[in-house]
């Protein structure tokens, strides 16, 4: 028999008419003869000339009692048994058709089929279809005869498949189907090349199939006709012949200096806390890459002689801790963290009905809140949330795997390539590691990651010194944080205002105010003057309704003439024009920020790096130090001066700083933070002392007793970890109680804390207001640590009568009937514990002068009773007591106000300032003339 010709399938020239009738299996010529019958296979006989079959013509041989007809209607009867016996468990004993039962049971197999989703990743999906359609659309142009379904026929992917690979490398293709990671790439990657050949390959096994036979031939065609060789030499030329770019772009490694900065920048937003504490979580697990089920942090046993409780920040367990308890997840439903602490257990048990929570929930874009109900988050989501909060604390984009490098690189240099393998899951996994060992279990990883380990830190030193952390510290010290955003806010509004739409809208959305203030009379131009947002636009309205009254000195009213309908009429312009220019704001805006964001990365890769080898120096070393979040809970008490402890025993009982901000007291030490005074009072062992013996010290939470351990400022290791808990949720318990202070019947939010001061009114403890915000207020004034300090100052009270007779200073042995002359004493030399109180009394008035500087002038006075500014009004005393100076309004103040106010003022001072300064030179006027 002659062998069978190569198929000439491919013509020399010629148009391509005959795709559909040509295949790829070879047929015999005329005079060819039918193949032989197969030989009668016998493994024995190897003395006969083998003939090589096709595998269509191997017979295949099946023995006489592998088949007996008894066995097997026995073992169908067994079967059947089996199947009736489950269908009866599945009816729950009832006597019922057993028939209808496995007919039902089909019908929710079929839903349930229905409902399956696909186990191929979405990226890989989309890049098929994606790949699949050029493929399509290309032979469309290349050979408009085919249709669209013969497109994976052999003949077709023969001829174009070359052709093909020089469509991927071009530019069209790049444009329409890729993105670009740097604006200025205009050609894709070697590799990326290479990426586009092996998944039209896929392709190519996948669907390529003959005409005839309804056979898959796409191996057949890659490797006997030899296209995979023309494919991979056509991808090597295309890489030479158009420079593609061979090397890989620079990969990110963060490690613990980076981490650090995220930890400061997540910290610093209190609104946002539990989300913050989540992902910080979603951060530490992927930068050890592995975990312990027993202790993980730097406060075990283990860590004792070394020295470094400033590493609780990056315990996993005490960030754990926290979120647990803050979505009330343990089966003990702890009201208080100190009986969370004071659990005795080996174990915290969750609650069985928190078993469908997600660890890591989905986020809303922006990442300010959970979405609710609550769901899982996806991988992807989880990249998006660690690169959001490392591109905040101002370091290049980038996503989980820039921790994993660094922490794969970590362990290859401290343990050996093999075991990094191991901890990363990139070995296949043998009979002894799945069954026998403990597995990464094994390895210390916190103390490695955290660098705690003598005689490996050199080398990873030497790549800090050219990390992204320094970059960004040394990038930071150019321009001060509040100095930079406010340009970068100028920057972003001079871009908005080069945008042609959001340009018309911000007109448009002026000639809607100035249509809706022509409702009212001139004095509500005011509002806007202070607060031009959306908000102002309702606000507005409620006052001209009468459903909320006007703020002092800004009355107003419906313009003569005006009807309810004009209006309304104005108010729905205004709110239309508002929100479609904020909406056009918001799109240009994020569009901005994505470029500038790129360009910073695109900056930090390819630009020369900043800075002298001094400021590396200094950022290194800043870096090094305890992260700003921490070191109030380990370092205040490092190096105070000792002083007497009689001098610093102050005890008010009292819940310091439950609500105070931190944005005035950002470097409050331990002690301010955990509502205890000035850390300058205290020695390191007279806390100690002080702690250990108090009447609510929590022990450890479990048999280890660690409170003998002490760190290298002389704390013991589990007060460290309370206190990095307590710091941590301390946001989330405040708002969590000022939800609690909200009355649903009134709608207003009541002071819980006014109750306690049983010396005065009913009135002045029951205080209330419309707004959140402004309890709050009402709870940084009246209720921070000194004005607190009144409790304790109640002296000679007769329940009987109500009465209060005395004042006291809570160091005893002074006492009158005003309580600002109380206060005088306190920060005078004749009160032992004066420099305390002078140290709370300054707190205080940063606190308050912060407040007015940040408040809004047009705040609505009316909405706080007679009996707050009461209690309020004793806070001036103590503001006098700085030695302060008041401005006494006379005449020739007035007259010399008024001079300035004509002849002073720059000619580009708005016309609004002017109008709103005349009116308070007429008020003051008034109220002289009365006066006199």
């Amino acid at each position: 028999m002659k062998p069978p010709p190569a198929p000439a399938f491919i013509p020399a020239k010629g148009p391509p008419s005959y795709f559909v009738q040509e295949t790829l299996v070879p047929e015999p010529d005329d005079d060819d003869q039918p193949p032989p019958p197969p030989p009668d296979l016998n493994i024995h006989a190897i003395d006969t000339p083998y003939i090589p079959l096709s595998i269509d013509n191997i017979p295949v041989a099946v023995p006489d009692v592998s088949f007996n007809p008894a066995e097997s209607e026995a073992a169908t009867e067994r079967w059947k048994l089996r199947v009736d016996s489950m269908l009866r468990e599945i009816a729950d004993g009832k006597d019922v058709d057993l028939d209808q039962v496995f007919k039902e049971l089909m019908e929710q197999c079929d839903k349930f089929n229905e409902d399956v989703t696909s186990s191929e990743s979405p990226s890989t999906r989309d890049a098929r279809l994606q790949m699949e359609g050029s493929w399509v659309d290309f032979i469309h142009r290349v050979l408009p005869n085919v249709p669209a379904e013969n497109a994976w026929d052999p003949a077709v992917v023969a001829i174009a498949g070359p052709k093909f690979m020089f469509f991927l490398a071009s530019h069209l293709f790049l444009a329409h189907t890729t993105k670009p990671r740097a604006t200025d790439k205009k050609v894709i990657k070697s590799r990326t090349l290479v990426c586009f050949m092996n998944l039209f390959l896929h392709l190519v096994l996948r669907y390529t199939t003959d005409p005839v036979t309804k056979k898959k031939c796409g191996l057949q065609l890659l490797t006997k006709y030899n296209l995979f060789q023309k494919l991979k030499d056509q991808v090597q030329s295309l890489i030479f012949h158009l420079k593609l770019d061979r090397h890989f772009d620079k990969r990110w490694f963060f490690g613990r200096l980076e981490i650090q900065l995220v930890i400061d920048t997540a910290m610093k937003s209190r609104s946002t806390r539990l989300v913050k504490i989540n992902t910080m979580m979603r951060i530490l697990f992927p930068f050890y890459m592995t975990t312990r089920p027993s202790t993980l942090g730097p406060m075990c046993r283990e860590y004792r002689d070394l020295g470094f409780a400033h590493n609780i920040s990056f315990c996993v367990a005490s960030w754990m801790m926290a979120y647990l308890f803050a979505i009330e997840a343990f089966e003990t439903k702890f009201k208080t963290l100190g009986e969370m602490f004071a659990f005795k257990g080996l174990e915290y048990p969750l609650d069985p009905a928190m078993s469908g929570y997600p660890v890591f929930p989905a986020a809303k874009p922006g990442g300010r809140e959970f979405i609710i109900p609550y769901q899982a988050c996806s991988s992807g989501g989880i990249s998006e949330s660690i690169g959001g909060l490392l591109t905040a604390a101002e370091l290049p984009m980038a996503g989980g795997y820039a921790l994993r490098r660094e922490a794969g690189d970590t362990y290859g240099m401290m343990l050996s390539a093999r075991i990094a393998r191991d901890i990363l899951k990139h070995v296949q996994d043998g009979c002894f590691r799945e069954h026998y060992s403990r597995d990464v279990e094994n390895y210390d990883v916190v103390l490695l990651r955290n660098n705690e380990v003598d005689g490996i830190s050199v080398p990873i030193n030497q790549q800090d010194y050219i990390s992204a952390a320094v970059q960004a510290v040394i990038r930071r010290g150019k321009e001060p944080e509040q100095a930079r955003r406010k340009s970068s806010k100028q920057d972003k509004d001079a871009y908005l205002m080069t945008v042609d739409c959001v340009v018309a809208a911000k007109q448009a959305l002026d000639e809607a105010w100035e249509s809706y203030y022509a409702v009212f009379t001139p004095r509500a131009r005011k509002y806007k003057l202070y607060n031009p947002r959306p908000e102002t636009i309702g606000r507005l309205y409620d006052i001209a309704t009468g459903a909320r009254p006007s703020a002092k000195y800004k009355f107003f009213e419906l313009a003569e003439g005006m009807t309810q309908d004009d209006l309304d009429a104005a108010r729905d312009l205004t709110k239309e024009k508002s929100d479609e220019y904020y909406a056009l704001r918001k799109k240009y805006g994020r569009k901005y920020t994505e470029a500038t964001i790129k360009t910073r990365t695109v900056d930090f890769l390819e630009g020369t790096a900043e800075g002298s080898t001094e400021e590396a120096d200094e950022a290194l070393v800043k870096l090094r130090e305890v992260c700003d979040f921490a070191k109030p809970i380990v370092y205040d008490t490092a190096n105070v001066d000792s002083v007497d402890k009689d001098e610093a025993s102050l005890d008010t009982d009292v819940d310091f700083g439950q609500y105070g901000d931190p944005k005035y007291r950002a470097n409050c030490s331990l002690h301010k933070l955990l509502h205890l005074v000035d850390p300058s009072s205290y020695t390191a062992d007279s806390l100690l002392e002080q702690e250990t013996n108090a009447s609510n010290f929590q022990p450890a939470a479990t048999n280890i007793d660690e409170d003998d351990e002490k760190d290298l400022v002389e704390l013991p290791v589990t007060l460290v970890r309370e206190r990095f808990i307590a710091a941590l949720l301390e946001p989330v318990l405040q708002e969590r109680e000022l939800r609690e202070c909200k009355d649903s019947e009134t709608k207003r939010w009541k002071c819980k804390r006014c109750v306690e001061y049983v010396h005065r009114t009913a009135e002045q403890r029951n205080v209330s207001f419309t707004h959140r915000e402004k309890l709050k207020r009402h709870l940084d004034r009246l209720h921070c640590p000194w004005r607190e300090l009144e409790l304790k100052m109640v002296a000679h009270w007769n329940p009987d009568s109500n009465e209060l007779l005395q004042y006291r200073c809570p160091c005893g042995g002074f006492e009158y009937t005003d309580i600002d002359v109380v206060h005088q004493h306190m920060v005078s030399v004749d009160c032992p514990q004066f420099l305390a109180h002078r140290i709370m009394l300054e707190e205080y008035n940063k606190l308050i002068e912060w407040q007015d500087d940040a408040g809004s002038d047009d705040e609505d006075e009316s909405d706080v009773d007679d009996n707050t500014k009461a209690i309020n009004s004793s806070s001036t005393t103590n503001r006098r007591s700085k030695g302060k100076k008041e401005l006494i309004v006379t005449d020739e103040v007035l007259s010399t106000f008024e001079s300035i106010l004509s002849d002073h003022l720059p000619e580009t001072f708005p016309s609004e300032g002017i109008e709103l300064l005349t009116d308070f030179l007429a008020t003051a006027k008034d109220h002289v003339s009365s006066s006199s």
